[in-house]
């Protein structure tokens, strides 16, 4: 339950951050799967029980709990290498796709405002993010257009949006 809890809210900050600081991770690859392992790796550090590896045979130290904390940093050393192997051989092949012709990493600036999906193939993946954005948009300024008929003691709002009036007729 640790892991989940721990892995679920240091991913999610990691994606959080990742728009507040710009980084160009679409898929959010980095952010959950980067993080996500990063926490479990140093959890199992901490985490490890000797008595539960004892169970299928294997004979461990333990982790944190069981008083070995070198794991912690024997976890973190583990991550550390993975990630600068993960950027080297990345950046490596990286490198060399982009000296291959008509195989561009990054596209023309206008594609990339309009976005990929738009760009190269003329609709939205994901069309409810759009559908969500124009939903909350009609709806703050239908909030900000909303007027009111004083009719007595009975004022009746009607919304008004794109020059149409929706609401109950006056009683």
């Amino acid at each position: 339950i640790v892991f989940g809890i721990v892995g679920g809210v240091f991913c999610n900050v990691a994606v959080k951050l990742k728009h507040l600081l710009d980084f160009d991770d679409a898929l959010d690859v980095f952010a959950v799967h980067g993080v996500g392992g990063i926490c479990g790796n140093i959890l199992t550090g901490i985490f490890a029980q000797k008595d539960v590896a004892a169970l299928s045979g294997e004979i461990i130290k333990g982790g944190w709990l069981d008083g070995n904390w070198v794991q912690v940093l024997y976890q973190i050393a583990d991550s550390c290498a993975g990630l600068a192997y993960s950027f080297c051989i990345t950046y490596i092949i990286l490198f060399l796709m982009d000296k291959v012709p008509g195989l561009s990493l990054r596209i023309d600036p206008d594609s990339e405002h309009l976005g990929i999906d738009e760009a190269e193939l003329g609709e939205l993946a994901y069309y409810h993010v759009d559908r969500v954005a124009n939903m909350i948009q009609l709806h703050n300024t239908n909030v900000t257009n909303a007027i009111s008929i004083n009719h007595g003691k009975n004022a009746v709002p009607i919304m008004q949006s794109n020059n149409q009036y929706y609401g109950d007729s006056i009683h």
